[in-house]
């Protein structure tokens, strides 16, 4: 505002006084001269806090930036370790199939043992009574 051209207010009142030119402003003029620098203070004012606040969103704008790269490792983490645990179960899982067709195969031999040795000990009893 205080830029702009004054000439309006320069043609009312001119001094010479030792080389040196004053202007005189009527107090119209000086009274809307002072309101108009007290609200160019106002918006200097009002400028800093909004460069303030910038600078604050900006940092939180970084820190939240900086919170999602951290999370976005966490959660590539987190897959691998899920990746990891579904590959120990899956070799649990293959481990413990062995291991039943182990148990199977030793409750069959257990149960042959048992049959033959019941059919050779009834065989041999009834030979024995037989003779």
């Amino acid at each position: 505002m205080l830029l702009t051209n004054l000439t309006v207010y320069s043609q009312q009142t001119v001094f010479t006084k030792s080389g040196d030119t004053l202007i005189a402003f009527t107090p119209a003029q000086s009274k809307f001269l002072l309101k108009k620098v007290y609200e160019v203070e106002a918006f200097r004012t009002l400028d800093s806090l909004n460069n303030l606040q910038l600078g604050y969103c900006d940092s939180v704008f970084e820190s939240n930036d900086q919170v999602i790269a951290e999370q976005g490792e966490i959660i590539i983490n987190q897959k691998e370790i899920i990746e990891l645990k579904d590959y120990q179960i899956e070799k649990l899982n293959e481990q413990l199939e062995v291991e039943r067709k182990a148990t199977r195969r030793q409750k069959f031999g257990k149960w042959c043992a048992i049959v033959v040795g019941s059919a050779t000990t009834s065989f041999m009893t009834w030979k024995y009574v037989t003779k």
